[in-house]
């Protein structure tokens, strides 16, 4: 089993994983929502307009990839761990820096 987690211990998966479920979250929410995908310059319109709404898109979305996080500080993954965080920062402050 240990062998089996050193595999996985690597700064690159964490980065890959962490894009890959954020992503898949923006989907997941716009499905959700009804609507096309081709209607996304028009949604990213609103949330331009509406920064609050864009906050909440942005915390559900890093959600899953904090949960991720969590699990693999749990589990001492220390580099995935380390991949996971930098996604999630460096998805959240241009939204930061965007709103405020």
């Amino acid at each position: 089993m240990r062998k089996n987690r050193k595999k996985l211990d690597r700064l690159w998966i964490g980065l890959l994983a962490g894009i890959i479920v954020l992503c898949a979250m923006v989907v997941v929410f716009f499905y959700s929502n009804h609507w096309e995908l081709s209607e996304f310059s028009k949604v990213m319109k609103y949330l331009g307009k509406d920064s609050f709404a864009a906050l909440k898109l942005m915390m559900l979305c890093m959600l899953p990839n904090s949960m991720f996080a969590f699990l693999s500080y749990r589990f001492e993954l220390w580099d995935t761990y380390k991949g996971f965080m930098i996604v999630t920062m460096v998805s959240f402050v241009p939204f930061v820096l965007f709103l405020f």
